[in-house]
């Protein structure tokens, strides 16, 4: 006699199984992961996957294997979109521009960010600050919004 639990967690275990045999057909996943990619790569790449072949199998009451399935929802990703005739466009890059801080007094000025880099590797981080010249001028387009003297600006965004 076996106990309840045991005949329980056979009886369910036949679906999580089913899943990750077919899962594994072709899977996306390689053996150079850190182990916490792997997981998140596992739940987006195939177990969605399984669980999408499930549900399109379902609806649909037609056989489709998982590599098709794969190249189908690929394909639809990259597809025109069904209500602009258009195809799709691509991410226009923001330009750059060198702005310069207004507040209620002039003296917004900070130190360039990119010479007290370099002046912190030659002289150090007690001298660097004496050394780096303050500017009011910043890229507002960059997501830090870093102060910039015309110098660095150039080596950076040209």
């Amino acid at each position: 006699m076996k106990p309840a639990i045991i005949v329980d967690y056979n009886r369910a275990k036949g679906a999580v199984d089913l899943s990750d045999q077919m899962a594994e057909y072709q899977t996306p996943l390689r053996k150079t992961l850190k182990w916490y990619k792997k997981i998140a790569f596992d739940l987006i790449l195939n177990v969605a996957m399984v669980n999408a072949l499930v549900l399109y199998k379902t609806v649909t009451n037609k056989h489709i294997a998982i590599v098709d399935l794969r190249k189908e929802i690929l394909k639809s990703f990259l597809a025109k979109s069904s209500t602009s005739e258009a195809p799709l466009e691509r991410t226009i890059r923001k330009k750059h521009v060198l702005q310069k801080k207004e507040g209620p007094s002039l003296k917004v000025r900070r130190m360039c960010v990119l010479c007290y880099k370099n002046n912190v590797s030659i002289f150090g981080r007690a001298l660097a600050r004496n050394k780096t010249k303050k500017v009011p001028t910043f890229c507002d387009t960059c997501i830090d919004k870093p102060f910039l003297c015309v110098e660095c600006f150039t080596n950076v965004h040209v």
